[in-house]
């Protein structure tokens, strides 16, 4: 019983281990990361977000970079249900203290279609035909990097990795990477919300659990791992990944 409650703790308490014996390893964290963690945005972490009423007026960044995501007016703010920050599919969405800019590898805990990131452009776009693209905000669909198998309606780890250049490589549950061509100077301001409302495409229609920027890719594996485990997505991490038995500890 004690092991059962311990292990049922949030995912970051300090005081939660992974189960094996009381004094086991503690599990690894986004703040591992140092100066490489960029954002991260935390739905489990109630202490993160604030809320007007019912709907969320700012969430947090645990980043160390107090780069908070907020949205003053009231009909734009998304709501919360339990873990989930849910968006409406119109016109719901955050606006970042500080554009993210440069080299970025972004991964985010999410269900639904529809824009999810966007700047002065509309970004990283998600469909309900289990598609992954880009998107210039222009009516320009980037499909190089398409990833089959997202379904709109199902919780999933998706990531992408900007390299700064023209490339961008996206992923789905730590698997299933492919790389196509994107346009430099790649930025993210809005969370959830378009830009360009002739584009024809909705706003973010679903739930974002949990976001996460880093400046640099080499704790790929044990980000996807602290994501699945957290969020009870362990089962969907490929065969022969590392922490698909077991979650990353320090």
């Amino acid at each position: 019983m004690v092991m059962e409650l311990v292990t049922r703790l949030p995912y970051d308490h300090p005081y939660r281990w992974d189960g094996t014996a009381v004094g086991g390893q503690k599990l690894w964290r986004p703040d591992e990361l140092g100066a490489s963690l960029a954002l991260w945005l935390d739905a489990e972490d109630t202490a993160s977000i604030t809320l007007n009423g019912s709907t969320v007026s700012q969430w947090n960044d645990k980043s160390g970079n107090n780069n908070h995501a907020s949205q003053a007016t009231a009909t734009l703010q998304p709501s919360l249900s339990g873990k989930d920050i849910i968006f409406d599919g119109v016109d719901d969405g955050f606006n970042l203290t500080s554009q993210v800019l440069g080299e970025m590898y972004i991964y985010t805990v999410a269900r639904g279609s529809g824009y999810l990131f966007a700047d002065s452009f509309d970004r990283i776009v998600y469909t309900s035909t289990n598609l992954i693209y880009w998107s210039n905000g222009a009516g320009d669909i980037f499909t190089g990097n398409t990833v089959t198998g997202y379904n709109n309606t199902q919780t999933q780890i998706t990531e992408e990795f900007y390299n700064n250049v023209d490339t961008a490589t996206t992923a789905l549950n730590g698997q299933n990477s492919l790389t196509g061509i994107f346009q430099p100077d790649f930025s993210i301001s809005r969370i959830g919300r378009k830009w360009n409302a002739a584009t024809g495409i909705s706003s973010w229609n679903g739930a974002i659990n949990e976001i996460i920027i880093a400046t640099d890719n080499a704790d790929r594996q044990k980000l996807e791992g602290y994501l699945a485990w957290k969020w009870e997505l362990e089962a969907n991490l490929p065969s022969g990944h590392p922490y698909e038995s077991a979650p990353p500890t320090i």
